[in-house]
């Protein structure tokens, strides 16, 4: 299902480069069709499903899903502390046959 809002966008002079630009709405996202709002909300989803299932959940595009997650944990990213660690422990466990292995790194004073 669609739905279209319409709003009247006021153009606005910058002082610091003396032009003309737009209003920026802070709600919607980098893309503009979708809300930031539902880009955190299909970020979620994807914590606990895969990409592939959220899409078909949702009924939405693979590559929507993908860019609205990766939306998601930059918003994560952003606010997350940058760990130091002095001592790293790195570990390579094989998940199923066929030399298919997952590597983790963790910090051994930390824990």
């Amino acid at each position: 299902m669609r739905v279209y809002l319409a709003l009247d966008l006021r153009c606005v002079d910058c002082r610091q480069c003396s032009g003309v630009t737009r209003e920026r709405l802070e709600w919607l996202s980098m893309n503009p069709h979708y809300t930031k709002r539902f880009a955190w909300y299909v970020g979620k989803q994807c914590c606990g499903a895969s990409v592939q299932e959220v899409a078909s959940d949702l009924r939405l595009d693979w590559y929507a899903v993908k860019e609205m997650d990766k939306l998601y944990l930059r918003e994560h990213l952003a606010v997350a502390d940058v760990p130091q660690p002095t001592v790293i422990g790195m570990d390579e466990i094989s998940t199923r046959k066929g030399h298919v292995y997952r590597i983790i790194a963790s910090d051994l004073e930390l824990g």
